[in-house]
């Protein structure tokens, strides 16, 4: 069997038309991505205080010079994320799953269906820290990157450590008789709105703070006909069916329209150390976050410097294929240097209900 050995523009190509598997709930809420020229990721953030007054000056005077919107930059050099996998040439000559008892591939079928499951188990676990990122820039608005051979550092994003909130006491919403859920909702809402500028329109809950949520009268009198105001639509029932994230209706008033959210999707994280699993919620099942549109993320991506793409390319994902000589093997590896950077980070905020 003649081994083929596919071009990057090839296997850009293939990793292109896979489906995409991780459910990209977080990162789909970034508006653009921008790709550096760099290893090294700028973003600039203008100042929020856009509402100053013209000052009076009497008709005869010159006019007074305003002070101009200032802006802040910031500067940073992802990790790459290089997950990579053996196309092993022994695996061509017996059958692979899913094949006939009898076969029916022919041994280059076989390695060539290798090559592509690699570059989808690549592209979906660069998908997933994707993920991960940008649930962590909306959460928390801001993001620790630490690996094996990458020292921990936290790029913070700048957003106001109020908006970040924990409830106590008789507060907590598990509490049903004295929380008061949507309360604590108006507050923080309004509390973005005056540090970001700008509205928020969705929330979206833990899968436990979601059934306290429903359970308090406050919440469920937005359904009571005879004293509404609006048209709010959601479930009460707490059986539902399970997905990563659904949308459960929204709340709508004269005071604007909440879209509401229910997320339990998880990950598996691997420790260095003796390589086992550990399972992780992206959302831990009693916070709730809000969010807006004015939020602007940006999926940010550096340049991979690599000697195949003439040292330096700027896409979000870099594909490879090569041969090692002794022990004969050959090798896929995909590539990425992501950021996901909010510009208006004052656009969300976290609420621990429990």
């Amino acid at each position: 069997m003649a081994i083929t050995f596919y071009s990057t523009q090839e296997l850009i190509i293939v990793q292109q038309r896979l489906a995409d598997l991780p459910d990209g709930f977080w990162r789909d809420m970034a508006t653009r991505t921008i790709t550096s020229d760099r290893e090294e990721i700028l973003f600039e953030k203008a100042d929020v205080d856009n509402r100053k007054l013209a000052p009076f000056v009497a008709p005869n005077m010159q006019g007074r010079v305003m002070r101009g919107q200032g802006f802040s930059a910031q500067s940073f050099r992802p990790a790459y994320v290089k997950p990579k996998h053996v196309v092993d040439p022994t695996k061509a000559i017996s059958r692979m799953m899913g094949e006939p008892f009898l076969g029916g591939m022919s041994m280059e079928a076989r390695f060539n269906a290798q090559v592509v499951n690699n570059l989808r188990l690549e592209r979906e676990a660069i998908e997933r820290r994707w993920d991960w990122m940008a649930s962590k820039a909306i959460q928390d608005g801001q993001v620790t990157v630490a690996g094996d051979d990458y020292p921990s550092v936290t790029v913070s994003f700048g957003r106001d450590p109020q908006l970040t909130s924990q409830l106590t006491g008789t507060a907590r919403w598990s509490q049903t008789t004295t929380a008061d859920p949507l309360a604590d909702l108006a507050r923080l809402n309004d509390l973005c709105f005056t540090l970001g500028n700008a509205p928020i329109t969705r929330f979206i809950f833990g899968a436990t703070a979601w059934g306290n949520f429903i359970k308090s009268q406050k919440v469920l009198d937005l359904l009571d006909a005879t004293r509404r105001v609006g048209s709010s639509e959601f479930p009460v029932i707490p059986l539902v069916s399970n997905s990563n994230s659904q949308s459960m209706g929204s709340i709508i008033t004269t005071g604007g329209r909440f879209d509401l959210y229910r997320y339990s999707n998880w990950y598996s994280d691997v420790d260095s150390f003796n390589g086992a699993l550990t399972t992780r919620q992206f959302l831990d099942p009693n916070v709730v976050v809000g969010v807006g549109p004015g939020l602007d993320m940006v999926a940010m991506f550096g340049a991979i410097m690599d000697a195949d793409a003439n040292f330096s390319v700027e896409q979000p994902i870099f594909p490879k294929m090569w041969k090692n000589a002794d022990p004969s093997v050959v090798y896929t590896m995909s590539q990425s240097a992501p950021l996901f950077v909010p510009l208006n980070p004052n656009n969300s905020f976290k609420l621990f209900t429990e």
